[in-house]
């Protein structure tokens, strides 16, 4: 399987730089346009396309959707992990695997085709499951990119909001703000096909 979704370690700092999250009146999520804010307000009317260059990656919104591109720092990597997953406790297994399920129906993993996907696969991101101490039965799907992202040179934590300073200030909104599951949002950024090999993920037995 790979993920489709822009990795996890641009956070906050790429939903900055991708011009905001706007969610519409019918709930959906769309990435930036000049009526757009951190994580709030609704947007109407076309958005222009739109580039953006970073030390990291680069960024490109077609008027539809925004694909990203990692910058590596010294070639391709060579990925050589070979550990699908870290172990999963067993009061997790169910919700754990009800998510993962879900990220295939919304199209967040897709199956490896090296025809499409630029290539075979070499090692593999290794997926672990979370859960909150306060929401014991909301697990949560996350990934080690600690192998990947020693090939590139990440910004993170640079021009990024101070979190607990922000959601006060958007609740102080009202009802002219929502606020967006991170999670959900930053899934929706693809990475380019010919860049998602590199974060393929072996679930089920399948690539």
């Amino acid at each position: 399987m790979l993920v489709c979704g822009v990795d996890v370690i641009l956070g906050m700092d790429i939903v900055k730089r991708l011009g905001g999250v706007c969610i519409g009146k019918d709930g959906g999520v769309s990435w930036g346009g000049k009526h757009c804010a951190l994580g709030v307000t609704s947007t109407s009317g076309e958005r222009p396309k739109m580039r953006i260059q970073e030390n990291d990656f680069t960024a490109e919104f077609d008027g539809h959707q925004w694909t990203v591109e990692w910058k590596w720092q010294n070639g391709e990597p060579q990925l050589s992990n070979r550990c699908a997953q870290y172990a999963v406790p067993g009061e997790c297994q169910s919700e754990y695997a009800a998510e993962l399920d879900q990220w295939v129906v919304d199209g967040w993993l897709e199956l490896h085709n090296p025809e499409v996907h630029n290539g075979d696969v070499d090692g593999v991101i290794p997926l672990m499951a979370t859960s909150q101490p306060n929401k014991p039965k909301k697990v949560r799907p996350v990934m080690d990119y600690h192998e990947l992202n020693s090939y590139i040179e990440s910004k993170l934590g640079q021009d990024t909001a101070v979190c607990q300073e922000k959601l006060r200030e958007w609740r102080r909104q009202g009802s002219a703000a929502s606020l967006l599951d991170l999670r959900k949002a930053y899934l929706q950024v693809h990475v380019s096909k010919d860049l998602q090999r590199f974060q393929t993920v072996k679930y089920e037995g399948q690539l």
